[in-house]
């Protein structure tokens, strides 16, 4: 029978790998994949469920296994405690929910910025990110005059943008990586929620298991295109999208100069830079759709 054992992060398959000396990693799909013995295969996926799926994908495929078996933390190989610890990102710290976590994090503003900063010291706490301190010296003393200069350059695109999908029916945002999360984050929580326009966030990874069925040459999709591990996924989107699509915009976080930041660190950046350029979008729709962004039909109008 033959086996494949799943893990999210190469730092949990470590032990194992170690342990069976398996250090030659045969690289599927960005995936590393190691073989134990003949029967045994180790493939690191990638954290999610997308990924998850993929590589037991890959697995079954490439490898012919006929048993797979999720470890590492999630599937708890070793004994674990019960329960959680929970950690609370408040704006204000004296919010309900600042008392119900067993830490909280009080910092106004900046969501997106927020859990990061929290998990980069997680993992430099750990010895995992040698990098931290000088990452947050650069990001302190570049990043904010470097985004205010990318929304400066996106104005007008975000205006043309804006003109052409103001009261578009339906809007897809597709990305991968951190710019899945600001795909999905901008279709549910800007246009939905703030604009009132439907829309729909689609991972790059899963647009080809059947939202590209539905793609015609009118339908409005814009690709979100970051600079991490992922971008593959997203690129692999835009690239067939001119195939059969005449309505697609591709915003690309290389397209902006973000001045003083290292090369090596503009991945984690991403999607702060498109956030950047779809507040300039969400301005202008503002604009011409005469609908203050601040308005709410029923979101804490209403009791639920």
């Amino acid at each position: 029978m033959q086996i494949g054992i799943l893990y999210a992060m190469k730092k949990e398959a470590e032990g194992l790998l170690r342990l069976r000396g398996a250090t030659e990693a045969e690289w599927m799909a960005g995936m590393p994949c190691f073989r134990l013995s003949r029967s045994t295969v180790v493939c690191v996926g990638g954290v999610g469920k997308v990924n998850a799926a993929m590589a037991a994908q890959l697995l079954i495929d490439r490898f012919r296994v006929e048993r797979i078996v999720n470890a590492g933390c999630a599937g708890a190989l070793c004994d674990l405690p019960a329960g959680a610890l929970v950690l609370g990102f408040v704006d204000d710290a004296a919010a309900p929910l600042a008392g119900l976590v067993d830490f909280e994090i009080a910092y106004p503003g900046c969501e997106q910025l927020k859990f990061f900063m929290a998990t980069d010291r997680f993992f430099w706490n750990n010895g995992d990110f040698p990098e931290y301190v000088e990452y947050h010296r650069e990001m302190e003393q570049y990043l904010p005059r470097a985004l205010a200069e990318a929304e400066k350059k996106a104005d007008e695109f975000g205006k043309e943008f804006a003109q052409r999908h103001h009261a578009d029916p339906i809007h897809y945002f597709v990305g991968a990586g951190s710019q899945y999360g600001a795909a999905y984050s901008y279709a549910m929580c800007y246009w939905e929620e703030q604009h009132w326009l439907r829309a729909k966030a689609v991972h790059a990874g899963e647009f080809f298991h059947g939202t590209l069925e539905i793609i015609d040459r009118d339908t409005p999709v814009t690709v979100f295109l970051g600079e991490d591990a992922e971008r593959p996924l997203a690129e692999r989107v835009a690239n067939f999208l001119p195939r059969i699509c005449g309505n697609f915009t591709l915003i690309d976080s290389r397209d902006y100069e973000l001045a003083g930041i290292r090369p090596e660190y503009r991945g984690s950046l991403s999607h702060l830079v498109t956030h950047a350029v779809t507040q300039r979008i969400d301005a202008h729709i503002e604009l011409l759709n005469r609908h203050p962004m601040e308005i709410r039909r029923y979101y804490r109008c209403l009791d639920y």
